[in-house]
C-alpha cells in the first residue's frame, strides 16, 4: 500500500503529528489527559499493548521490524475491541507490570504490541520503578 496516497493514513498522520508538535516543547508531562490521542482500533488491544498508526489509518500493535507496524505512537489506556475508540497515552508516566527498575524500553520486535529491554531501535521511555513507566515515543518516523 502506498502510504502517501492513502487518506485515512495521512489524516491520522496529521492528527498525530499536530498533537505531537503541541506538545515537543514539554519535556515531563504531569497531566496524562492532555498526553494522549483518541483513534480507531482495527484489532483488538489490550490496556499496557505498543500502540502503531497502521498504513489504514487505524491502531494495531506495534513492532519493530514489520514496516506496517514500525510507527509507533505510544500504550495502550483501557483494552479494545476491534472497530472502537482507543486512548494511547504517548508521553509522560503511566504504570505498567513486570518492569526492572530503571531500565531503558523498546518496542518489541518479535511479539506485537509488546516492550522489551533489548535494544530494538524502536525507544519507548524508561522504568522509575518495577510499575511506573516514564514514556517518551519519538513521533519522528512518521
Amino acid at each position: 500500500m502506498d502510504f502517501t496516497t492513502n487518506n485515512n493514513y495521512r489524516k491520522s498522520v496529521d492528527y498525530v503529528r499536530n498533537w505531537h508538535n503541541i506538545h515537543n516543547s514539554n519535556l515531563y508531562i504531569i497531566d496524562n489527559n492532555c498526553s494522549h490521542l483518541v483513534l480507531e482500533c482495527s484489532e483488538n488491544i489490550s490496556k499496557g499493548d505498543v500502540c502503531c498508526l497502521y498504513s489504514d489509518g487505524s491502531i494495531r500493535k506495534g513492532l519493530a521490524n514489520d514496516t506496517d507496524r514500525q510507527y509507533i505512537i505510544g500504550i495502550a489506556l483501557h483494552s479494545c475491541y476491534s472497530g472502537n475508540k482507543l486512548a494511547i497515552q504517548c508521553r509522560g508516566n503511566i504504570t505498567l507490570t513486570g518492569l526492572t527498575a530503571n531500565t531503558h524500553y523498546y518496542a518489541s520486535n518479535i511479539n506485537n504490541g509488546e516492550i522489551t529491554s533489548v535494544d530494538t531501535g524502536l525507544y519507548m521511555g524508561y522504568s522509575i520503578n518495577t510499575t511506573d513507566f516514564f514514556l517518551n515515543v519519538s513521533l519522528e518516523a512518521i
